[in-house]
C-alpha cells in the first residue's frame, strides 16, 4: 500500500512540475525568460549574465530566480547550479526501522532524494539506511525540516 501511495505521489509531483513549466512557457511577458532557454539567467544582485562565456568564468556567479526542470533526467537545477532529483522517497510516519529499510531499498532502486524531518523522529534510521546502502553520500540529497522551536539555534539544530 505504501509503495502505491509513493508512486501516486510521484506522479502528482510530475504533473505539478509539468504545470509549473507550462505556466512559465506560456507567459506573455517577454521580460521573464523561457525556462527552456538557458542562454540567460539572473544573478543574485546584478542584471542579466551572458551565458556565452565559458562556464568557468560564470561559476558561483549565475543564479536563476525560476526553477529549470529537466524532465528527461528528472532533475531541477538549484540556485547553486546543482541538479537535484525531482522524485524521491518520503519518510513521514515511518518508524526508525521502517525508515532504515525503506531508504536502503529506495537507494538500491535508484532513488537519490530522501525527505525526512526532526519531528518524524526517524532521522537516525534514515542515516543508517544511507550508510547501509553503500551509495556515496555526495550522490544523495536529503531534505529535512526543523521544528519551529529550533529556529533560535538553527546551526546547533542542524548539527544535531
Amino acid at each position: 500500500m505504501k509503495k502505491i501511495l509513493s508512486v501516486m505521489l510521484a506522479i502528482c509531483m510530475l504533473f505539478a512540475l509539468a504545470a509549473c513549466s507550462a505556466d512559465t512557457e506560456s507567459t506573455a511577458d517577454s521580460s521573464i525568460p523561457d525556462s527552456t532557454d538557458n542562454s540567460k539567467s539572473v544573478p543574485a544582485d546584478e542584471g542579466t549574465v551572458d551565458k556565452s562565456k565559458p562556464d568557468e568564468q560564470q561559476k558561483d556567479k549565475t543564479y536563476t530566480n525560476y526553477p529549470v526542470f529537466d524532465f528527461e533526467k528528472r532533475t531541477v537545477k538549484l540556485n547553486n547550479g546543482i541538479d537535484m532529483p525531482v522524485i524521491g522517497i518520503g519518510t513521514y510516519r515511518l518508524s526508525p526501522d521502517e525508515a532504515e529499510n525503506s531508504v536502503y531499498h529506495a537507494l538500491q532502486d535508484g532513488y537519490r532524494l530522501i525527505d525526512t524531518a526532526n519531528a518524524y523522529m526517524n532521522e537516525r534510521g534514515v542515516g543508517r539506511g544511507i550508510k547501509k546502502s553503500g551509495i556515496p553520500r555526495e550522490e544523495i540529497f536529503v531534505t529535512s525540516k526543523l521544528w519551529v522551536t529550533e529556529y533560535d539555534n538553527v546551526s546547533q539544530a542542524i548539527d544535531d
